[in-house]
Parts: structure tokens; C-alpha cells; sequence
């Protein structure tokens, strides 16, 4: 048989490489490792389609929603959470929502801060169980401090043994009790009382006797006030009651009543009785001053009521004096 070599033209067309078939190919390859550097984030300055590649089928709306999606998704992971992304799609959709739960969430975070601890989410899966379980856990231990803090701040303006407002409480509310006289034709009154001859009860029955005599003389006191009054320890036995629209006659009237009081009152210590006296002075606080009281003016009220104390001491105690 008769067989036809091919000629040596013929057998280079069939082994030489299509150069345009192979330029295709790099281009596909470049085109994939832009995209691929694009959504890795390898390439900080691909925002700029290659011109190599402008003339590809939708290449440029591809490259511009990698990139918004690549722009969007950096933006949250620096907590720029009002960024602005102008591309749509599934996954840019996915990330706008992701985004719009993440201002919520530092809404609702600066909400709790802001003291609100009622607030919670429901949109972040087991991220929302943790920051609902902070948010109530935060919530109940404020609440616990806040309480704590109050009986901490109650004991402070407390005497500890007879559990009668301080000297501190005094000067703190004294001004606040006197305001309640405003427009009342009787401003008020101040009274000073005193335990008479305390030191001798002291040194005759020892300081645990004193102590129960301090406690029996606060509760009489107490029990013969009206709830509007403020009585307290003012230091060592000496003691002050503030009375509210209280004129001078009707403050004298209860002093003498407390005074009786405290003279038929029995004090049992040890099996012992213990008889008491006090000494009570007095001083007014004017009417037309109710209502705006200046802390001078407080003191001074203290130190005339404290004169006619001394008074009531020098002139045989167990008695009232008022100026």
C-alpha cells in the first residue's frame, strides 16, 4: 500500500501552541489570583481592576463587589460599625445585618452602662445568652452594692448603742427638719437634755451600767416624741431634739413631761435599781427664718439651748430652763 508522509509543514502546525489560546489562559489564571487576593485580603491595593482584564465579561462588577464585600468586612473587624457599604448580594446582605445587630447590641451596651439593666437581645444566638446572663448578673449586683451602700450610709448617721441619730445625722438633717416649720406661726424648738451626775454612775456601777443608762434614757425619749421630731446622741450623755412646728410654751410643756418621765423611770442593772435625774434647756427657732435655714444660725440656736442646760445644772438640776 501506498502511504503519505506528511510534509514538514504540516507537522509543525499540529505541534506549535495556539499564542493566543495560551495568553488566554495566563489572563484567566491573573484574573482568579486578583479576585483570590481580593477576598484573602493579600493585596492592599487592588481596589483598581488591572487593565489587562477590563475588556472580561462583568469583570469589573465582580471585582467591585469583592471588594465592597472585602471594604465592609475589614470595617467590622476595626469596629467601624457605620460604614456605609453600597454593593448588594446574599453575602453583603449577611454582613449589613451582622453589622446592624452589632449597633444595636452597643446601643443597648451603652444602656447598661448608663445604669438600665433591664435590656436584653435575642439576635446573637449563645453571644446573646452571655450578655443577657451579664446584663441580669450586673444588674442584680448594683442592686446588692446599692443596698449594701444605703445600710452602710444609714449606720454612719447611727449611734451605735442606742440607736439614735448622731451628732453627724444632726447637723446633716437638722436644717430639712426645721424647713417643715415654713409658714407655721411656731418655727420650732431645740432642746439640749442631760443625764445629771452620769460620771458618778459611771464610776459607782462601772461602764457597762452606763452604757444600759445611755440605751434606757434614749428610749425614753424616744417614746415621748412625736414622729416629726429628730432625736439624738450629741456626744457622751448629752443628747438634742429637734420639734418642728413647735412653738416655745408647747416645747416646755413636753420637757417637763420627758423630765418627769425620766425621774420615775426604773433601771434595773445586775439586780440593782438605778434612779435618774435629767436637766433640759431650750432655745426657739423664730418662724420668719423657718423654711430657709442658715447653719449659723442652727449653731446659734445650739449654743443658747446649751446655756440654759448649763443653767438648769447650776440651779440644782432635774429641770427645764428656757430663755
Amino acid at each position: 500500500m501506498n502511504s503519505t508522509s506528511p510534509g514538514p509543514d504540516e507537522n509543525a502546525s499540529r505541534t506549535a501552541p495556539d499564542p493566543s489560546h495560551q495568553a488566554g489562559g495566563e489572563r484567566e489564571e491573573q484574573l482568579l489570583k486578583h479576585f483570590l487576593d481580593i477576598v484573602t485580603l493579600a493585596s492592599c491595593k487592588a481596589e483598581a481592576l488591572p487593565e489587562e482584564f477590563a475588556g472580561i465579561e462583568n469583570a469589573q462588577a465582580l471585582h467591585d463587589l469583592l471588594w465592597g464585600i472585602r471594604r465592609l468586612a475589614f470595617s467590622l473587624s476595626n469596629g467601624q460599625l457605620e460604614y456605609q457599604c453600597r454593593e448588594r448580594g446574599f453575602v453583603v446582605g449577611a454582613l449589613k445585618a451582622f453589622q446592624s445587630n452589632l449597633r444595636h447590641l452597643t446601643w443597648q451596651a451603652q444602656r447598661i452602662a448608663g445604669g438600665e439593666y433591664h435590656h436584653r437581645v435575642s439576635f446573637l444566638g449563645d453571644f446573646s445568652i452571655a450578655f443577657n446572663q451579664m446584663a441580669e448578673q450586673l444588674g442584680t449586683k448594683i442592686q446588692g452594692l446599692t443596698s449594701l451602700s444605703e445600710e452602710y450610709k444609714d449606720m454612719s448617721y447611727k449611734d451605735a448603742l442606742t440607736g439614735l441619730y448622731n451628732r453627724k445625722a444632726f447637723s446633716q438633717f437638722s436644717g430639712q427638719y426645721l424647713a417643715k416649720s415654713a409658714g407655721s406661726q411656731a418655727g420650732g424648738v431645740l432642746i439640749m437634755a442631760d443625764i445629771d451626775k452620769f460620771k458618778s454612775i459611771n464610776d459607782t456601777y462601772g461602764h457597762l451600767c452606763g452604757d444600759e443608762v445611755l440605751r434606757s434614757f434614749a428610749a425614753k425619749l424616744s417614746a415621748g416624741l412625736r414622729p416629726k421630731d429628730i432625736c439624738c446622741r450629741y456626744g457622751g450623755e448629752e443628747f438634742i431634739i429637734l420639734m418642728p412646728e413647735t412653738s416655745l410654751e408647747a416645747g416646755v410643756n413636753i420637757a417637763e413631761r420627758l423630765r418627769a418621765s425620766i425621774e420615775n423611770l426604773p433601771i434595773l442593772f445586775e439586780g440593782k435599781q438605778i434612779r435618774i435625774t435629767a436637766s433640759f434647756g431650750l432655745s426657739e427657732v423664730i418662724p420668719t427664718l423657718a423654711g430657709d435655714i442658715p447653719e449659723e444660725y442652727i449653731n446659734d440656736c445650739i449654743r443658747q439651748a446649751d446655756e440654759n442646760l448649763y443653767k438648769a445644772k447650776e440651779t440644782g438640776r432635774n429641770r427645764v430652763v428656757s430663755a
